[in-house]
Formats: structure tokens, sequence, C-alpha cells
């Protein structure tokens, strides 16, 4: 058989169609398959336009796809399109077609056809079901923010007239019913934040940060935020950080916390005797990444094998006896799971029961360009000598790091009686010092140092101080400083460098409850659900204001042509006109009208929902339910704006809305340091700015954990911090979080912590110009 014949034998008996056409697109040859998949017989196809063969909705597009071909001359060409048979059958084909040509001139195709239903058919499901995925989450996005509406609307009703009924004369029974009801609402607003939280990761709303951060930093706010709880239960809590960890990393560090957070946390709820120690190990390391492994093992209830399994899966907790006994919906371990594979690690379990267990994540994180570098110090310790005295060789390694970071020389000793020897041997500008030692309790080795070198610093490190007796003791004894555990190296270093540069820490003045009460203000509420109104109005009243309502976003703007409010309390969701469209009206309004504050009050809670209430135009943002100290704060920080005092101290440098944020008066003061101490102020604004963060997420894990004592803790160490720098609001905030913790009453604070982190970014904004406007850009030497 002749090779000419060999390949009609293949083309006759191919099972795609093989045609052939002329230059116009006539069909001069067809194949049997051609014939069979048509539906045509051959003298019904030859000369036929091959147009007419194609789906005429897609007629156009075919006729203009291989008319470039004959214009532009390319050699082949693809092209897919649907073909309607004889018997009126649509087929999908896919096309090769070649240009046959004499010379310039096209003068024929080849081509090569293949029916591709099947294949179309299933990218049409595919593409359905893509779709319908898209619509799903879509759904459930919009679910979602239905249902926190929905439930948060009634609980501000539940959690505010019950919050309004326990200001009343109660009799003892009825007090008790009342709290029960407060006590139930605030059980529910936890769990509805819970699982909105979980459904926020699954729907893939969750983002990864790169940001720099120093694991010193991240393991010392976590064990921070439970030595408290831990102590209470008499258990020990403590970290290890190994030796060749890399300190300066890259990665999520929120979202580390927030995996320890859940991890420690319930070590420590499932702990009643031994201890729980939080470890760091670096397995791995390249030239730019490390791999870090975080372990937090405890001497716990343990649980079962064949419980372990299921351990992350949402909603799940060893038994129905856990959940009775210690409480907690079992979506702590569900969340980190999502979020520690969002980082691209990997999360598990190790446990015996009745012995204890070892929840471990290990992540991939990268280093900072100069991590193998001495990282930067803000403490310059360098021409000092220190001593460390523990008996305890861990204790000693965690201390002797804290103190590198300012590049003291440190020596170190396990007894009183070998840090006496090395006194003999060495001059000593610092001694750190454990109260409990082997041979001798810490304060008699401080008066025996004190008799032999009058002039050495000495830090007492120790688990109690709170009494005034205590403080006495140590003073008496020739003690300069005392820390208590768990100690961090900010404090550490602080304290340190305070002492040997010989200055005196700064007093701190806690402002009178006449100073932070306000003047009567004139609120405007807009709300159009009738409980919400009554809670609200209920609420203004006790704090003392006048109020008028609008249950319609139309009837806010024209009560504000008509009369003057300092604040607006805006509902976001209500019929004909919702509360962002409102705003933005109030916003276009000519004269004073336009500018008063606009906070919103919504039960939505969904990430996102801030930004659009402040790109609306909104200065403020609380979610329901509201508690009656959360109202109020937001009250004073906003209802006074109209009074802003205008002094001298700091005329140029401070812009139009900075006297809002921070005290002109501190400012002021700080401008004039720096006069005679440049860069004070950079430095200190550079230190704010590095110890809100874990100041942010000590309060938001004694939220999350419902501990009134732990947010009380740290919205004081806030407070402290912020009224320190002149934030005032921020200090505003944390004390009405203080007080109302103080009492055992957390209803209101997840808001509250949501509006410091806001604020938080108003005052480093409004610094940040300051320190611009001002020139005071040198790190000061300390």
């Amino acid at each position: 058989m002749s090779i000419r014949e060999r390949y009609r034998h293949l083309v006759e008996n191919a099972n795609d169609i093989i045609y052939q056409a002329d230059a116009r697109g006539h069909f001069t040859y067809v194949n049997p398959a051609a014939m069979r998949i048509t539906g045509y017989d051959e003298n019904e196809l030859i000369g036929r336009l091959y147009l007419e063969l194609i789906d005429p909705d897609y007629r156009d597009a075919a006729d203009a796809f291989y008319r470039h071909q004959f214009e532009a001359r390319e050699e082949t060409s693809y092209f897919e399109f649907p073909m309607i048979t004889k018997a009126g059958v649509r087929l999908w084909i896919g096309q090769n077609v070649m240009t046959i040509s004499d010379g310039d001139r096209i003068v024929a195709y080849d081509a090569v056809a293949r029916d591709i239903t099947q294949r179309k058919g299933i990218e049409e499901d595919l593409s359905r079901a893509r779709d319908a995925a898209i619509e799903s989450a879509r759904s459930k996005s919009e679910f979602l923010a239905n249902v926190s509406h929905e439930i948060r609307t009634p609980l501000n009703g539940v959690l505010g007239m019950t919050e309004l009924l326990l200001h009343t004369p109660l009799a003892p029974e009825q007090r008790e019913y009342a709290e029960a009801i407060r006590s139930s609402g605030e059980t529910l607003l936890a769990i509805v934040n819970d699982v909105l939280d979980l459904a926020r990761i699954e729907a893939g709303k969750m983002t990864v940060e790169m940001i720099d951060f120093d694991v010193d930093d991240v393991v010392e706010s976590v064990i921070e935020t439970f030595f408290t709880r831990a102590s209470a239960k008499r258990i020990k809590l403590r970290s290890f950080i190994a030796p060749d960890v890399t300190r300066l990393l890259r990665g999520d560090a929120h979202r580390i916390r927030q995996v320890l957070l859940n991890l420690v946390g319930n070590a420590v709820k499932f702990t009643d005797r031994g201890e729980v120690v939080l470890t760091i190990m670096q397995p791995a390391q390249t030239e730019h990444g490390v791999t870090i492994r975080f372990l937090v093992t405890d001497t716990g209830i343990g649980i079962p094998a064949h419980v372990q399994r299921r351990l992350f899966t949402p909603f799940t907790q060893a038994d129905g006896t856990t959940t009775r006994k210690y409480g907690g919906s079992g979506l702590g371990l569900a969340v980190s799971k999502q979020l520690t594979e969002a980082m691209g690690g990997e999360i598990g379990v190790m446990s015996v029961e009745n012995e204890g267990s070892t929840f471990w994540f290990e992540l991939p994180l990268g280093k900072q360009p100069d991590a193998e570098r001495q990282p930067p110090r803000a403490w310059d310790l360098t021409k000092f000598r220190a001593l460390l005295v523990d008996a305890n060789e861990v204790n000693r390694f965690m201390i002797a790091r804290h103190l590198s970071a300012s590049g003291i020389t440190i020596d170190e000793a396990d007894s009183a009686g070998s840090a006496l020897a090395a006194m003999q041997e060495n001059r000593y500008d610092l001694v750190v010092f454990e109260m409990q030692l082997p041979d001798d309790d810490g304060l008699a080795l401080a008066r025996s140092i004190r008799a032999f070198d009058p002039k050495v610093r000495l830090i007492l490190l120790t688990t109690f101080g709170k009494r005034r007796s205590d403080v006495a003791a140590f003073h008496a004894a020739g003690v300069d400083a005392f820390l208590m555990k768990p100690i961090r190296r900010t404090q550490l270093c602080d304290t340190a460098t305070r002492l040997l540069h010989g200055d005196e820490p700064p007093m701190t003045v806690k402002p009178s409850e006449e100073t932070e009460r306000t003047n009567a203000a004139r609120v405007l509420v807009v709300e159009d659900n009738a409980v919400n109104q009554l809670v609200t109005l209920g609420q203004l009243r006790r704090l003392g204001h006048e109020c008028i309502v609008a249950s319609r976003g139309a009837e806010a703007i024209q009560a504000l042509h008509e009369e003057k409010f300092d604040l607006v309390l805006m509902d976001c969701q209500m019929p004909d006109m919702d509360g962002y469209e409102a705003t933005r009206r109030i916003r276009q309004m000519r004269g004073a009208a336009a500018s008063t504050p606009v906070i919103a009050i919504t039960a939505h809670a969904l990430p996102g929902e801030r930004e659009k209430c402040l790109i609306a135009g909104m200065n403020d943002y609380l979610a329901k339910p509201v508690s009656l100290e959360q109202l109020g704060a937001v009250i004073r920080l906003w209802a006074s704006k109209a009074s802003v005092p205008t002094q001298s101290g700091a005329p140029d440098v401070m812009e139009a809305d900075d006297p809002y944020v921070l005290d002109r008066e501190r400012v002021s003061s700080f401008l004039a340091i720096g006069r005679t101490q440049p860069g004070f102020l950079e430095g200190l604004v550079k230190a704010f700015r590095q110890d809100v963060p874990s100041r942010l997420d000590a309060l938001r894990a004694a939220v999350s954990s419902v501990d009134a004592h732990e947010l009380a803790l740290a919205a004081h160490a806030l407070k402290s911090s912020s009224g320190s720098v002149g934030a005032k609001r921020m200090q505003s905030i944390c004390a009405a979080l203080e007080d109302n913790a103080r009492t055992g009453r957390i209803d209101g604070a997840e808001a509250s912590v949501e509006q410091l982190a806001a604020e938080f970014t108003r005052v480093m904004a409004a610094y940040d110009g300051i320190v611009r406007r001002s020139g005071a850009h040198r790190v000061p030497r300390l």
C-alpha cells in the first residue's frame, strides 16, 4: 500500500472530523466521521459554507476569528464553537485549522475537528458549581451579618435593661435574679462572638500579615496575661526560650499570640496542680528563615488517646463532663488549627490521661535582615556590670536573656554565698537577685550586700510585694527596686536603666472623679427599635445627659437643621434611610451641624464594619450591646470637642484635631524637654508604639476568657502608660474599663477594647505629625 493510500485509509477511518475548504470557507472534502457526526451526507456538505453549520449565536464570533487568521496569514489556529447537526442537536466542536498557501495567496484550509461536548458539559457543571459556591459564600456572609445583627439587637435590650434595673433599688432576691439574667446574656454574647470568629476564618476573610517582631515580646505578653490566674490556682506558669532561637523574626505576631493565648489559656484552665510551661525551640533554619516550634506543656487532666484526633474539630471538648466542669464552647483549638494552617504551619497534641498534655505548633517564619546581629538597644548599659543571683538555672538563663538587650556585662551566681564571694572578687554596678535562695533569703542577701557596698544598685525579683508591709521590708533591707513575676524584659531593662543612670521614676497621679466628670451633653439618638430607644434613653438619663429621639434618618437630619446637639448616636440599620446615608448627608450640611460628632451604635460586628462607619463620616463605633460605662466613656470623649482648651505651649506643631486626641499641656512639656534632650519625644513615641499592641492583646485575652480581674489589671496598665504620654481619650476608656472590671462586670468590654485600638492609631498619627513638624528626630541616649 502506497503512502497516499495509507494516508487516505487513516483519514477515512478517523474518529475526528477531517475536511478541506476553499479560501472562502466552502467544503471541498469531508471524511466519513464528518458525515456521521453532522448527520449530513457528502452531497449536502460539499460546496456548503462552514458558517452554516455553526450555532447562529456564534457565527459572528467564528467569522471574525477565521477572518483574522486569513488576513494575518496565520498558519494554524484553534477555536471552539457549538455546531447544529442536521437533526437539530447542539454539539460543541474544538477545531484546528491550517492554511494552505500558494506563495502569498491562501488557496485552501485543512481542518481537524473533535466533538468536545462531554468536556464542555463537565466545564459547565464545574462553572455552575463554582458560581453556586461563590453564591453560597456570599449568602453565608450575609447570613452571618444578619445573625450578628439580629442576635445583638435583642441582647442590647436584655443586657441594657438589666443594667439599668441593677442601678435601681432591688430586694436581695430581685437583685439575684437580675444578676442571673445579665450573666446568661453575657455568656450568650461570648458564644456568638466565638462562632463569628470561626466563621470569619472558614469564610477566608482572615489575612496573614508579615511584620517584624521580637519573639521574646510575644512570649512575655502571653505569660503576663495568665500569670495572675495561674497564681490564684497555685500552679507555676513559666516560659523557656532555647538559646539558639532567633529573636528578631518576620511573621504574623498577632496571630501567633492568638494561638498561644488559646493554648496557654486552656492549659491553665485544665491544670489544678503542678505547672504550665511555654517552650520555644528552633529545629531548623536557613539563610533567610527559621522553623519555630512552640510547645505548651501542663500537668493537668490529660486527654484520652481516642479523643485526641477530634480535639481540633469545632465545638468539641474531651467529653461532656469537661464542658460541664470547665465551661467553654470548644472553639479555641479549632480556631488555633485554622490560624496555624493559614500561616503555613501545623499543630498537634501529645497527652497522657491524668498526667498532662503538650500542645505544639510549628511555623515557618522569616528572619529580619539584621537578625544575626545584636538587636538595636533602647537601653544602653554597655559600661556597667551586673550580678544575677538565682538558684534556678532556667530562671537565670531567661533573666540574663532579658538583660542582654541592654548590653550590660552579666555574671551569675546560684546562691547567696556564691554571690558574696563574687562581690569580693569583682565590682558590680547592679545586683539582680531572687527572693528564694537555697542558703539564705533575698532580704538577708540584700543587707549583706549593702553592708559590703553601699553604692551598688539592688533589684529584687519576687512573687509578692502588694502589701505595704512587704514594700517597707524591701526598703529596710536596702533594696532599690523590686519587680513582681512574671518579669518582662522591658520592665527589667527600664528599671535597671533608671537606677544606673540616676533617674527617678515619674510620679503618676490618679485624676479625681470631679476632673473626669463631663458636663451634661445634649444627645440626638437615632434609633428605630423601640426597645433600644428605651435602653439608650435610660442609659443617657442615668448618666445625666439630655436626649432627643429620632426614629428615622430623615428625622435626624431635620432635627439637626432645627436644633444644636453635642453628639449624635446613630443606628446603622434603619428603614428608608440607613445610618451611613444619614451621616453622609449630615456631613454635607452647612454650618456647625456638619461637624457634629456622630457615633455609630450598631449590631453589626463583622470585620470591616468599623471602617465602613468611618468612611461614611462617623467619628467612632460602638457594637451592641452597649454598656452604661462604655456609653459614658464615648460621650466623655466626643461631647467636649466643641470646647477644646487653647493654650500656647505647643502652638505650631499640633494640628486642628490633635488636641482632641492628645493633652496639649503634656505635649508642650515633652517638647520643652526635647529642647534640652534631643530625640526625647521620638524615643517616647517609639516606646509607646512598641508597648501598646501587647497591652491590647492582654485586654482581648481577658475579655475572651471573661476574666474581670485580668481585665482590670490590663486596663490599669494601659491607663497608666496612656496618661503618661497624654493620650487622654485612651486613658479615659481604660479608666472606665478598669472601674467596670473591678466590680466584676465586663459587658461591653470587647467593643471598648476595639475603641482603644482605633484610638491608638489616632494617637500614633497625631504624634508622628508632631515629631515630624517639631524636628524631633534623634533617638535619646538613656
